[in-house]
């Protein structure tokens, strides 16, 4: 994998805390985390990067996420992501590569929450510190903790992996250097969906903001839940950027390849192709979904298996023939329940995607068919007390039911699946609940022990997820819990095809009762168990372990509305093969859902310790397990070091302020956490407060305009105008830029861009100068050349008002490690960069 220089673009922090000037190295507040700080070291600590004095509040200027601790502003640890993933028929090998980079003087440990698939096997981890590369190891939970607690205190290196949830992860880097970068390299095997003869590829970059309620029920730990979910969230764009590369070999030639949620450079072949993602869209705040489809006829049978002499594995896929598929004009009357959640987080355009979704659905029913629709959101409140027929009239009550919903208030989803799986049943009717929602939940155990508990044999649940980050583990673990199946409306997406594909599944024909009958060679632990109820199109996959190879006879019996069912397969198990190595984690994986599923809320002991015992077997980072990596090199003796929480992207068309509240005083908004220490605006000085220009999200929330980079030559304002309130004797330390002269094939506005993620870096070098030369100021403009392959091959400095070397030397180094594009046609491209520092912003 190609890595590129981690991206420096930030924005503009929406505010700022204003504490006491410190006189050394402090340890900074952590997303709910309950470790112990590092021990004092007994020897003078590293010296930290000189405060500057500020009264009052000030925003920041440079145009880089900022925290403050003790009167002194300090820029995020900022991270680069790339993932890297290869294709191979129904599996795929992920790489998943972060870098943390520590842009200060002070040692710092950084803590991320970033989501992963949720039904991946994640089975390795590498730090790469230097030229020295660490290989990562298993541990039971609190054992991982221990040994990284003890590496941070000793000053080493070192990373630790939990899992918060299946599709939820945290990474803890702890004792990063100032100036250095390392790499955590995570790697993970995901089975691929297959569905109407096409695969989809998704991969989540982004983790919605997710809502635990004041009171629930089972097992659930909700303060727990609460800590596990917590992440700050930047109502700016962060630095974080992704690259995303997939290679892509079916196995069969294939027809269509395309990705509905980003723009992507392809190279196509018949068997696949290869796929990244375009340089203008590498903002993590929405899924990414590849989706491809093979030609030819479905066949009936797939294997796939990896052999040694310690462990055999297979994937067996079986595709039902189409005519198992009822296509009786007579469909059963059924009811028709929709569960809309109208809560703070579907505000806006997720909301008009439920409405699309709910209109399209109400329309949809067959003339017999009754329905209801609820929503929820801190209460539940439904149309009607029972389901009522489908009239005219009664759909015309419905469509002005749904038309009234506003996002707002907590996603308090287990109110809804209690009211709607409680309702009263018709015993001559099947009742079908819908849930629309993002699945923005932190207590997913409650919610699924209430459907194990409530469902009924007449009642199937299904799932229309909606939102370009949507939690698909909740959603598509509702959808198992409930026999039913789940679609997924993406944002750049109509509702028209997903809601036609659900009534497909919901009114069609589905191969029920499945049993499964092996003969041949013994095969054993063979998962899922029971076997799920089919839908059209769907294959059945069987995940399995043999002893023996040999030839293996698998019969399908089950139910469709026509009568019984019956299909015979015959395989034969290889005595070796190293083909698909992922194989066996993918087995552990389905075996660790089968035990969670067991065990909703985790109470029972015994069912943990087969759990255990598995995941340090195939070495699987589970709720059990986590891995850690510990360099052996002393880097930072006496461990003192400050924490740095790394901002999350707000998922592309969620309203952040309506779903996790107000941004705290260090400009994020902290889900999972309780009311942090507010900044008293200078009332004095101004008479009022407000919140200060960003981007703004959906014309709502802090801030409505402001610069796109948040530059000095950008400029910020607030709802109540003026963005300086409070602030004596000037402003922050800026740099602007100024009209770059392009002479070659890269358009401007893409080198413009490229530079200005980069300017934080710079206006750091510049800080530091200015505290020893106070009033440093002028212009310097750099002449560079970008090579045919997108890198800078000279730099010099055209002309300089500035007069300081080592700034000067700074913003070549800079951009001589950027990365552009390559000019198109070949040839070089030959750009003038002006830079502007001036020692203070004007008070607007």
């Amino acid at each position: 994998m190609n890595l590129t220089t981690p991206s420096l673009l930030a924005l503009a922090c929406l505010l700022t805390a204003c504490l006491e000037p410190f006189d050394e190295p402090i340890e900074a507040p952590a997303v709910a985390s309950s470790e112990a700080p590092a021990t004092a070291s007994s020897e003078a600590p590293a010296t930290p990067l000189a405060a500057i004095p500020v009264e009052g509040c000030r925003p920041p200027t440079s145009g880089a996420l900022r925290t403050w601790f003790d009167g002194q502003d300090y820029e995020l640890p900022l991270l680069h992501t790339d993932v890297d993933a290869h294709i191979s028929g129904m599996v795929a090998d992920v790489s998943v590569l972060q870098v943390f980079t520590n842009p200060f003087d002070v040692p710092i440990e950084a803590e991320y929450v970033f989501p992963l698939p949720e039904d991946a096997a994640v089975d390795g981890m590498t730090l790469r510190v230097g030229d020295r590369v660490i290989e990562a190891t298993v541990h039971e939970k609190e054992e991982a903790k221990a040994i990284y607690e003890r590496a941070r205190s000793e000053g080493r290196v070192a990373a630790r992996l939990d899992q918060e949830r299946p599709n939820l992860f945290r990474q803890h880097v702890a004792n990063l250097l100032p100036g250095e970068s390392i790499e955590v390299d995570v790697h993970l095997v995901q089975p691929l969906e297959f569905e109407d003869g096409g695969y989809d590829f998704v991969f989540p970059l982004v983790v919605g903001p997710r809502f635990v309620p004041d009171a629930g029920s089972g097992e659930t730990d909700l303060e727990e839940a609460r800590a596990a979910v917590a992440a700050p969230y930047s109502s700016t764009r962060t630095g974080n950027d992704v690259a995303v590369h997939v290679e892509v070999d079916a196995g069969v030639d294939v027809t269509a390849l395309h990705s509905p949620s980003h723009d992507i450079v392809l190279s196509e072949h018949t068997r696949g192709g290869v796929v990244d993602l375009a340089p203008g869209d590498t903002i993590p705040n929405r899924d990414f979904v590849l989706r491809y489809e093979v030609g030819g006829d479905v066949p009936e049978v797939a294997l796939l298996a990896q052999a040694d002499e310690h462990d055999s594995v297979f994937m067996l896929v079986i595709q039902p023939p189409a005519e198992a598929a009822l296509t009786d004009a007579m469909v059963t009357p059924k009811e028709m329940v929709f569960v809309v959640d109208s809560s703070g987080s579907m505000s806006g355009f997720p909301m008009e995607k439920a409405k699309q979704a709910m209109r399209l659905a109400i329309d949809g029913m067959n003339p017999d068919d009754r329905f209801l629709v609820m929503d929820f959101n801190d209460s539940v409140s439904q149309l009607a007390p029972r389901p009522l027929p489908n009239t005219a009239a009664n759909r015309r009550r419905g469509l002005e039911f749904v038309d009234a919903f506003r996002g707002s208030g907590g996603t308090r989803m287990l109110a809804g699946i209690e009211a709607s799986l409680g309702l009263p049943p018709d015993p001559e009717l099947l009742r079908t609940v819908v849930f629309l929602t993002d699945g923005y939940i932190g207590n997913e155990a409650d919610i699924l022990a209430s459907i194990d508990q409530r469902l009924g044999s007449r009642t199937r649940l299904f799932s229309l997820g909606i939102g370009s980050s949507v939690n698909r583990y909740l959603l598509d673990s509702m959808a198992k819990a409930g026999r039913g199946d789940v679609e997924y409306v993406l944002h750049q997406e109509g509702a028209d095809e997903a809601v036609a594909q659900l009534y497909e599944r919901i009114r069609n024909p589905v191969v029920t009762d499945i049993e499964l009958e092996f003969d041949g060679v013994a095969v054993h632990d063979v998962l899922p168990d029971p076997v799920p109820d089919l839908f059209s199109g769907q294959p059945l996959v069987l995940l399995g372990r043999y002893d023996e190879p040999g030839p293996l006879t698998v019969t399908v019996r089950g139910r469709t509305r026509s009568g019984p069912f019956a299909q015979e397969v015959t395989v034969d198990l290889p005595a070796d093969g190293d083909d698909h190595p992922g194989l066996p984690s993918l087995w552990a994986r389905q075996v660790v859902e089968d035990l969670e599923t067991r065990n909703r809320g985790g109470g029972d002991a015994a069912l943990n310790a087969e759990l255990l015992e598995l995941a340090l077997h195939h070495g699987l980072v589970t709720r059990m397990t986590s891995m850690v990596a510990v360099d052996s090199v002393v880097s930072n003796p006496g461990g003192r070091a400050a924490k740095h929480e790394v901002a999350l992207e707000t998922p592309e068309g969620v309203d952040i302020e309506a779903a996790a509240g107000p941004a705290g005083p260090d400009g994020l908004h902290h889900t999972g956490q309780g009311p942090r220490t507010s900044c008293e605006f200078g009332a004095a000085e101004s008479g009022m407060s407000g919140g200060l220009g960003g981007l703004g999200l959906m014309g709502v929330g802090a801030g409505g305009g402001g610069s796109a980079y948040g530059s000095g030559s950008g400029s910020l304002s607030s709802r109540s105008g003026g963005a300086y309130y409070g602030q004596k004797g000037g402003g922050a330390p800026g740099l602007g830029t100024g009209e770059p002269i392009v002479l070659g094939s890269i358009d401007k506005s893409v080198i413009d861009r490229i530079v200005k993620k980069h300017l934080p870096q710079i206006r750091y070098c510049y800080q530091k100068q200015l505290q020893r030369q106070p009033g440093l100021a002028g212009k310097v403009t750099v002449k560079f050349v970008i090579a045919a392959d997108g890198t800078v091959s000279t730099t010099q400095v055209r002309s300089s008002t500035l007069g300081d070397e080592t700034v000067e030397s700074c913003v070549l180094e800079r951009i001589g490690r950027m990365r552009f594009p390559s000019p198109r046609g070949g040839g070089v491209v030959v750009v003038s960069y002006p830079f502007v520092f001036a020692a203070t912003e004007e008070k607007r």
